[in-house]
């Protein structure tokens, strides 16, 4: 009888210190960056990232794809059930992709990288914007490309 008490305390105090672990909300996530690197379908190989500073240009560029990757800075080893990124892709006025996702655990570093694919192509000016949904403070998060073109 004295074990079946025991043991009952020992899960009723393991409940309580889970419930108050569980309580403790990790302070709020923010995003730190946008990276699009291209991938070049005909040879599987990935190109240098697109950065500010790119002076390519992708003109009726149909056998690529494009990885966007969003950074998402926070407390390492946190996740919050709910905390979610939005990453809208917009080619001129007209969504070209749109995701919605649960942060995963953010890592030892203190950040999660989110993906998402573009198709090809892209011939007008595309802009990414990615936002944490799901959390009090806001974070927000744009990025405008001009370097891509269509025509005969």
């Amino acid at each position: 009888m004295k074990e079946i008490i025991l043991a009952a305390l020992c899960l009723f105090a393991g409940g309580l210190v889970t419930l108050t672990w569980a309580q403790k909300k990790a302070a709020a996530y923010k995003l730190a960056n946008i990276k699009i690197v291209p991938f070049e379908k005909t040879t599987g190989e990935f190109e240098a990232e697109i950065d500010a500073k790119d002076e390519r240009a992708f003109f009726n560029e149909i056998s690529k794809t494009y990885l966007v990757t969003v950074e998402v800075a926070g407390e390492a080893g946190s996740f919050e059930l709910g905390r979610k990124v939005e990453i809208v892709v917009m080619e001129g006025k007209k969504i070209k992709a749109r995701k919605l996702e649960q942060i995963d655990l953010i890592g030892g570093s203190g950040k999660v990288y989110m993906p998402l694919w573009i198709d090809a192509p892209l011939c007008d000016a595309t802009t990414i914007t990615a936002r944490i949904i799901g959390q009090k403070s806001a974070s927000t998060l744009k990025r405008t490309l001009t370097v891509f073109h269509c025509g005969e």
